[in-house]
């Protein structure tokens, strides 16, 4: 199962709905084609609306098991993903735990993977 990777907060409301959705239709997509795919974003970005996990750091607690179930990681390359905490965190718990990672573009019908870490 792949864990797809991707940066959500923002100070503006508009790119942190354009970041779920990216990484919702890239789910959808993915799933389509036949790929088992995790994609914690769309998981949890409404549930964080009703008051869950304010912080990447209560996240990453509650993720951690899906993580360790995920054989691999394809990160979303949309803009402040190499800013972005919580996408910091996760890729920090894929090379500790050995497994491999992908940089991924969001337009998955042009889905090329930019670089293989690990």
């Amino acid at each position: 199962m792949i864990y797809l990777a991707c940066p959500y907060s923002h100070p503006d409301p508009k790119v942190q709905k354009m970041r779920a959705d990216t990484a919702t239709k890239v789910a959808t997509q993915m799933i389509q084609s036949g790929t088992i795919v995790f994609s914690p974003l769309t998981y949890t970005a409404a549930m964080q609306k009703l008051g869950v996990h304010k912080t990447s750091k209560g996240w990453l607690l509650f993720l951690l098991p899906f993580m360790e179930a995920c054989t691999s990681m394809y990160v979303l390359t949309l803009a402040g993903w190499q800013e972005s905490i919580g996408v910091t965190d996760e890729i920090k718990f894929f090379r500790e735990k050995k497994k491999p990672f992908f940089l991924m573009s969001p337009d998955y019908g042009d889905s090329t993977i930019i670089t293989t870490w690990g």
